[in-house]
């Protein structure tokens, strides 16, 4: 029943997985900058844990962020993971709250070898989701008229890549991310209903698509008890990816009743050829183990963001980032039989550093702390089965209140699904 129940649950979150869009919805105005909020992707254990992820080398479960983990595979794996998030926007003199759910990602994983393993998924890079007006004065006789910044898009990568062990101790691995998306931005002007001005508003749609190349190494130092060491590291080169542009400036009245009435449209742009250049990243860090019992680590990243461009133009809204990931996890008793809740993995960590934003020359700093566990789902039928499910809640902080800043608060709940069988896995007989 248990085996059944998997395989059930297994072929729904696939059906699920290939009709959703690896891009999850965001309410931020910070997201107006650069190209936009980059999202926080990695194993779902590490959900709970910081973001910890260099150094984790899990057999059961997929470890996108550094490709050299593929090779601990053992059993193919799914994943499909969701989220959901209150967000609160504060100035210094108001704010407000914003909810958000989605799909965020789906990767799979299995081995190809006792040495390697192969994984692929889409997940989220960055994303956009932003509406913010501000109101002036007398204008041309006008009463008041508003400007309206909106946006939304963002980027997804398609990855696919493969960890091999070298050696007892070393193993390395490679993704090929395909970066995709649109991010569309909008400014408006608007007057007041039933004068004589006619309102107006320029978008501009940019589409944007290429290959980056992502490499990964960990190296394990294990002691005579089976206590293992694990220093991991990933990191990509300087990428270009292509870009097409579309701009436009439509004329426009709106009525009492809020419809809007086109007076034409004018393209500025059309399918106008670029690049963006992203930039180059290093993160290392390490992780602990007793295995089965408690596992610690920490990571480290570094992102330079200045080296982004625009058709070979600066931008002044990013900086180079650092971040710095900490993270444990402790299971009472694996092996328990008498006690199902010693069998779960009880995860806590924080995160801190600065964002890759500067907004009004001054880098916004982040801060989080999030506890999690993973709940092994029943497997009487089959022993060597290790899927679970993982939840986890997140407390962060982005910004300030300081300097006509926004402060942006968010409690994000997570929810993945691992699940594991055997196919690819040759059947031995006597």
């Amino acid at each position: 029943m248990a085996i059944q129940l998997r395989n059930f649950l297994l072929l729904l979150l696939m059906v699920s997985a290939g009709n959703m869009l690896a891009q999850t919805t965001v309410s931020s105005p910070y997201s107006r900058f650069g190209i936009g909020l980059l999202q926080k992707n990695g194993a779902q254990q590490s959900f709970g844990m910081g973001g910890l992820s260099m150094g984790l080398n899990n057999p059961i479960g997929i470890n996108f962020n550094n490709p050299a983990s593929y090779s601990g595979i053992k059993l193919t794996t799914f994943e499909l993971n969701a989220t959901g998030s209150i967000l609160k926007l504060s100035n210094s003199t108001t704010s407000q709250i914003n909810k958000n759910v989605s799909l965020s990602y789906f990767a799979f994983a299995f081995p190809l070898s006792s040495k390697g393993g192969l994984s692929f998924g889409l997940v989220p890079y960055s994303n956009v989701g932003y509406k913010v007006k501000n109101a002036s004065d007398s204008i041309l006789g006008s009463s008041r008229v508003n400007y309206i910044y909106s946006g939304d898009g963002g980027l997804s990568q398609f990855y696919i890549g493969a960890g091999h062990k070298i050696g007892k101790s070393l193993t390395v691995g490679v993704n090929v991310n395909y970066i995709f998306g649109s991010l569309n931005q909008s400014k408006s002007t608007e007057f007041p209903t039933g004068q004589s001005f006619i309102n107006n508003r320029t978008t501009s749609s940019l589409f944007a698509g290429g290959l980056l190349f992502k490499y990964g190494a960990q190296y394990s130092f294990i002691n005579s008890k089976k206590n293992k060491l694990t220093i991991g590291y990933a990191g990509n080169t300087k990428t270009n990816i292509t870009s097409t542009l579309n701009l436009t400036d439509e004329s426009y009245t709106s009525s009492v009743s809020g419809f809007e009435v086109s007076q034409g449209v004018r393209e500025i742009e059309k399918n106008k050829r670029g690049k963006i250049t992203l930039p180059t990243t290093h993160s290392l860090g390490f992780v602990l183990e007793q295995p089965n019992k408690l596992l610690i680590g920490a990571d480290v990243s570094l992102n330079n963001w200045s080296e982004y461009r625009v058709d070979n133009k600066a931008d002044a809204s990013v900086d180079n980032s650092i971040t710095t990931n900490i993270g444990a996890q402790f299971t009472p008793d694996f092996n328990a039989v008498s006690s199902y809740f010693k069998t779960v993995d009880y995860r806590a960590g924080l995160s801190f550093g600065s964002s890759y934003l500067r907004v009004k020359n001054k880098q916004l700093s982040e801060q989080s702390f999030s506890v999690g566990a993973g709940f092994p789902l029943p497997s009487s039928n089959n022993p060597i089965s290790f899927s679970k499910v993982n939840v986890g809640i997140e407390l962060s902080q982005r910004g300030t209140t300081a300097n006509s800043l926004v402060k942006e608060q968010y409690l994000t709940f997570n929810l993945g699904f691992v699940l594991n069988t055997r196919w690819f896995i040759q059947r031995k007989y006597d």
